[in-house]
């Protein structure tokens, strides 16, 4: 996708402004499980920030990365 434009990417109102997001915030956005959210993860498609141990979150970099295509393409070789 060539045109993309992160900045035009249309999140919820309450979710403007984020620069992460829940596992089940951003399977939401995507459209998967949060379940797959962290098998995806696991296996390297994705990158989450753990902020303790019982808090993992997605960067809104890796949301972009899913919006432009590029998060499992490396992946698929």
């Amino acid at each position: 996708m060539k045109d993309f434009n992160p900045e035009k990417i249309t999140l919820p109102p309450e979710l403007e402004g984020r620069l992460f997001f829940t596992p089940k915030e951003f399977g939401a956005l995507v459209g998967v499980h949060r379940g797959t959210i962290f098998r995806w993860a696991q296996a390297g498609y994705l990158k989450m920030t753990k902020f303790s141990p019982r808090c993992s979150m997605v960067p809104k970099s890796e949301l972009e990365r899913y919006m432009r295509g590029e998060m499992m393409e490396n992946q698929q070789q």
